[in-house]
C-alpha cells in the first residue's frame, strides 16, 4: 500500500510522480510544512507570514542507495533543483507541488557511517506552488 509522499522531476509534472516507497527504503518523519517562507511580528503582538510554502522531509537514516537517489534528483555539483512532489501540508492532506528540492547539509564528520548509512538527514524543499 502506498503512503502518499511522491517525487519526480519537474519536466515530469504530476504524471512523472513516484512512490518513495518505489524509490528508496525509507519514508519520511514529522515533515514540517509552512504556508510562508518568512513569519514577521506586528506591533499588536500578531504575525503576518509572507512568501512561498517550505516543508522538509526528515529521515532517521539513509542507505547509501537510497541517499544516491535522492542526490540524483538535485544532480552532481547542484545545491538545488526544481522538481515535483506530494507531500502533507499542515492539515495531513498530500498535495502536489513543484518546488526547489536542497541538498542537505551534512553534520562536519558526523551522520554518517561510511559505506553503510546516513543518519538524520533532512532535504528542504522551498517554493512550493501547487500543480494539478
Amino acid at each position: 500500500m502506498a503512503i502518499g509522499y511522491r517525487l519526480g522531476t519537474y519536466a515530469g509534472g504530476v504524471g512523472g510522480l513516484q512512490y518513495l516507497e518505489d524509490l528508496v527504503d525509507v519514508i519520511p518523519y514529522p515533515t514540517p510544512f509552512s504556508h510562508w517562507s518568512k513569519i514577521y511580528p506586528v506591533g499588536n503582538g500578531q504575525e503576518y507570514g509572507d512568501g512561498y510554502p517550505t516543508c522538509e522531509w526528515r529521515f532517521k537514516w539513509m542507505t547509501m542507495t537510497d541517499m544516491a537517489v535522492f542526490l540524483g534528483y538535485i544532480g552532481a555539483g547542484n545545491q538545488s533543483t526544481q522538481v515535483s512532489l506530494s507531500t502533507k501540508d499542515d492539515l495531513d492532506s498530500f498535495n502536489d507541488y513543484s518546488a526547489y528540492m536542497h541538498r542537505p547539509d551534512y553534520p562536519r564528520g558526523g551522520d554518517r557511517a561510511p559505506g553503510k548509512y546516513w543518519k538524520n538527514v533532512t532535504f528542504r524543499f522551498t517554493m512550493l506552488e501547487t500543480i494539478t
